[in-house]
């Protein structure tokens, strides 16, 4: 069996090439919304408020149709609001809040989230 060793990946048409140990296209870990503690891809983050910020990547995606994968260290309910290919907006709410009614905003208390897919 061989074996393939390689620094840097970069899909054909893509502009910007990642890393091998960063496989998603962008991903991030914030304990406070709008916050990045560690991430890969990530320019920037915006607090909009509680629960509630946007992330600025780097390198953009190609279009809007990425996957966005989450969790939260505490039990919130998390979901992504304006995804765009520059950036994502993620809110996080009480985890008793329904689905129709997204009240009681929380603090992301350790929000986590992955994207996949192509860079412009």
């Amino acid at each position: 069996m061989s074996t393939l060793k390689v620094t840097n990946i970069q899909a054909t048409g893509e502009t910007a090439s990642r890393a091998v140990s960063g496989v998603p296209a962008a991903w991030f870990s914030s304990y406070e919304e709008g916050t990045v503690n560690e991430s890969f891809n990530i320019s920037s983050g915006t607090d909009n408020g509680a629960g509630d910020g946007t992330y600025s990547f780097t390198n953009s995606f190609s279009n809007t149709q990425y996957a966005a994968v989450s969790g939260t260290a505490y039990r919130r309910k998390e979901y992504h609001d304006g995804v765009n290919t520059g950036s994502i907006r993620y809110i996080t709410v009480d985890p008793n809040a329904s689905e129709t009614n997204l009240v009681g905003y929380a603090e992301d208390s350790g929000l986590s989230v992955a994207m996949l897919g192509d860079y412009a």
